[in-house]
């Protein structure tokens, strides 16, 4: 199974009754490094495998495209996975891609980005679209996030939500080509996200 999902830590008191108890950062840390991505959605601990050459192919190719467009344009700021989005304390998650805007780059600290990105990414994998399609689509309107880009590498297609208020409206469903409200100048042709040599 390359998705496991652990529930919060059950403890059971001298009566036998169960107390769920949330996991929080600082049991995210204890987790032994085994390759696997570790994330907290409300306390709850997600564990993921690796992902398949597809996914990093479709990862490397959206870094690429934002990075040349960043190079010129100082505007802004994108990370790949591995890499904390702190938005709590019992919601630490790493997205596949991560996108701050410049005015907004104090939110970038040495161990991870603390606080709600402008822009996040997640590419789907057989055992991640109903967390990804769910469970963090709801968890990143939560947290305020301008933009959340759901990428299906099996239908060649972009979900793009933007937040309008406290919820997430699907701006984009793919066309030939996706362009950011946040940065109007750089169209993104699917063709190059998708593209994998």
């Amino acid at each position: 199974m390359d998705n496991l999902v652990f529930s919060s830590s059950i403890y059971y008191s001298k009566n036998m009754s169960a107390i769920k108890v949330k996991l929080s950062y600082k049991d995210l840390l204890l987790f032994p490094d085994n390759g696997k991505k570790n994330e907290l959605i409300d306390g709850d601990h997600y564990m993921k495998a690796a992902p398949s050459v597809q996914h990093q192919a479709i990862v490397r190719n959206i870094l690429y495209l934002f990075e040349r467009y960043f190079r010129n344009t100082k505007e802004g700021i994108i990370f790949c996975s591995p890499l904390d989005v702190y938005l709590s304390d019992y919601d630490i998650v790493e997205p596949d891609l991560v996108i701050v805007c410049q005015q907004n780059s104090s939110i970038i600290e040495d161990k991870y980005i603390k606080g709600s990105p402008d822009i996040v990414v997640e590419i789907l994998s057989p055992s991640t679209m109903e967390i990804d399609q769910s469970l963090k689509k709801h968890l990143y309107e939560k947290y305020g996030i301008k933009e959340y880009w759901i990428v299906n590498p099996f239908i060649t297609e972009i979900k793009q939500y933007i937040i309008k208020g406290t919820a997430y409206v699907l701006s984009n469903s793919s066309g030939e080509s996706i362009t950011s409200s946040l940065f109007p100048e750089l169209k993104i042709n699917l063709d190059d996200v998708f593209y994998r040599n």
